[in-house]
């Protein structure tokens, strides 16, 4: 009995040997296993570690982070840094800013809308290999990726300690097959093809990021400035901030290099743009599933003079937008293609309906070349019932310098005149669907991968329960400033008839409505702050101004424009302190008594009631969170 408990303990033992040391497939060794990742999910940026600082932030995330967490990641990231996290980074992305398109990232091969390939890291997950303080040896691993080109079976081979990342380029659409076999006789295979989505955005100054350039506005610690014509000064004089620099006169070809910066600059386009941050995020949640985002949202966009006919933007630069966004879009879903030029009589004018869109020509990219659009984000519609100008209307006390100005507040409307131009919208958006469906090839049945996000609520406190108080709190960079709470109640009533009507559309025309965003922003008006810390820089809402000698209330040069606020809207006074817009010296020069509107420009066209990059944020989450259901909706 002895012997034969023996003779088991021994065959036994010969078995486990046996299975230890015999080849193990997949199949047969659940815990052996090969993990892969993309180098870098978010194509826009072009460096990897970019994508890297915004995925290892977000991955840090407490529980309660991650219920906003495009906004968390906001307010680490700008925690870190006085001018903003992406100053370091807009330079640096497959936009090319001298050429104003999407182009071959970082001057090499690899297109960006259609992208040839894909890079990706390899681990070998084993059991075997550990972590201990005398870590054991790791076996060899001989990685092998089989694929066919050009109708061409091809290997590429590389041969690494098992505890060693290794990276190939996987080929797109059709992907590879990756072979490992482990020095100690294991052997697996993974099938590996990308999912590639491509994420478009169109728009107007909300879908942009307006008033929150990627480059900041630097001020002067000493400096100052005066705007007023001394001869004919009709307001109190005062010494304003104003930026670093070796330059002689305001406007002058060395103050114009210190301008702030963007990735569009004529569009005042940048990537804290809520489409650019929730496709970003769709990149972060997913690191297998590589984003492809092309933004061409412009500040000042109307659904004709901007996303059909083309819209030169607001500020001046040397590469304007070439096309319209339609076209724009339509050029770039061809890639290295050429785009037709195509001329629609009568169709996008809705039989005379809508006269501008008549005889309109327009680029189209023909079926078998256009890359298919996944996720099409759009913020159209308050600049075409002249929004803007009713805000004007809420804030302006003297209208006439601002019509000298002429552009986004050179009208001023009542909520009653505003209100007569929602019943246009109705065609506007109509014509719009068709363009999606006959330029961009966006299948009717498909119509929800149109993301139209509504605007949110811009002067309400308090969870809503008020708007913000009469006076000039957050506006005092121009005397013509001045707050009417009557008439921004009557605003927030017009704003909501634009929403039910906005929600209305999308709902007719079967697009997605994304407005979870909206509540949250009731408690973050233009004049929010925060009690208990309103001694707090970041909540001071009152511009420095130099009295004898000393800034008050603060040093400009401190002015944190990232900081996170209790407000999530520009005052015209952080729009000063961020973009600081100014005309050229040469338009100057042509008109000089524009010199005290100076001021006035950069307190209004550098973004003044705009969300600022929290705000951007918030409604990135909520963009992300409709995006997200879209695509699980079509498997993607």
């Amino acid at each position: 009995m002895v012997l034969l408990f023996r003779v088991l303990k021994f065959v036994g033992f010969v078995i486990l040997s046996l299975i230890v040391s015999s080849p193990i497939s997949a199949e047969g060794a659940p815990q052996d296993q090969i993990e892969w990742e993309l180098v870098n999910p978010f194509r826009l940026f072009h460096r990897p570690e970019h994508t890297a600082l915004h995925r290892k932030t977000y991955e840090e995330l407490t529980a309660e982070e991650l219920e906003a967490p495009i906004l968390s990641v906001e307010r680490r990231l700008s925690s870190q840094t006085q001018y903003g996290w992406a100053r370091t980074i807009y330079d640096k992305t497959c936009w090319s800013r001298r050429q104003g398109r999407y182009y071959k990232c970082a001057g090499k091969k690899q297109p960006y809308i259609h992208p040839k390939s894909h890079k990706i890291w390899l681990e070998y997950k084993s059991s075997l290999i550990t972590q201990d303080t005398q870590p054991r040896v790791a076996p060899y691993c001989s990685w092998s990726m089989n694929y066919t080109q050009r109708k061409r079976k091809r290997v590429k081979t590389q041969k690494a300690l098992c505890d060693q990342r290794v990276q190939f380029d996987i080929p797109y659409p059709t992907g590879a097959t990756i072979d490992l076999k482990v020095s100690n006789g294991v052997i697996l295979s993974e099938k590996i093809k990308i999912k590639d989505i491509f994420v478009v955005g169109i728009g107007d100054s909300f879908a942009s990021g307006e008033g929150n350039p990627d480059v900041p506005v630097r001020f002067s610690a000493e400096r100052s400035v005066f705007y007023q014509d001394d001869k004919k000064q009709r307001f109190e004089k005062k010494a304003y901030p104003t930026r670093v620099g070796k330059w002689k006169d305001v406007a002058d070809r060395n103050f114009m290099k210190y301008k702030a910066r963007w990735q569009g600059q004529s569009c005042h386009r940048s990537l804290y743009s809520h489409q650019m941050r929730a496709s970003l995020q769709l990149a972060l949640e997913n690191p297998k599933r590589a984003v492809t985002f092309a933004g061409f949202a412009c500040a000042g966009a109307q659904i004709t003079h901007g996303l059909f006919l083309r819209f030169k933007g607001n500020e001046w630069s040397e590469t304007p937008p070439k096309l319209s966004q339609i076209s724009a879009v339509a050029e770039a879903q061809c890639g290295a293609r050429r785009a037709e030029n195509k001329r629609y009589s009568r169709a996008f004018g809705l039989d005379g309906k809508l006269e501008v869109l008549n005889d309109l020509p327009v680029k189209r990219c023909a079926r078998k070349n256009a890359r298919r659009i996944d996720l099409l984000m759009v913020s159209i519609g308050g600049n075409d019932v002249s929004f803007s100008s009713l805000v004007a209307n809420v804030v302006v006390k003297d209208s006439l310098q601002l019509k000298t100005v002429g552009g986004w507040m050179g009208a001023i409307l009542d909520h009653n005149q505003a209100k007569a131009r929602i019943a246009e919208l109705k065609l506007r958006y109509k014509a719009l669907r068709r363009a999606l469906h006959n330029v961009l090839l966006i299948p009717w049945g498909e119509a929800d991968r149109v993301l139209l996000t509504a605007y949110p609520n811009m002067t309400f406190r308090d969870k809503g329960k008020r708007v913000c108080d009469d006076g000039a709190l957050g506006m005092d960079v121009s005397p013509l400033f001045s707050l009417s709470s009557q008439k921004a109640s009557d605003a927030e009533g017009f704003a909501e008839s634009l929403n039910d009507a906005m929600r209305k559309e999308a709902k007719r025309l079967k697009w997605t409505y994304v407005e979870g965003h909206r509540d949250a922003f009731t408690s973050h008006g233009i004049c929010a702050q925060n009690e208990e810390k309103k001694g707090e820089l970041s909540e001071i809402l009152a511009l420095p101004y130099k009295e004898q000698g000393q800034w008050q209330p603060y040093n400009p040069s401190e002015y944190v424009p990232y900081a996170s606020r209790e407000r999530w809207f520009r005052t015209p006074n952080d729009a000063y302190l961020t973009g600081h817009l100014h005309l050229s010296g040469a338009i100057m020069s042509k008109f000089k008594k524009l010199r005290p509107l100076q001021v006035l420009v950069a307190g209004t066209y550098s973004g003044a009631f705009h969300p600022t990059a929290e705000g951007q944020a918030v409604i990135a989450d909520a963009l992300f969170k409709a995006a997200t259901k879209v695509l699980a909706k079509y498997g993607q």
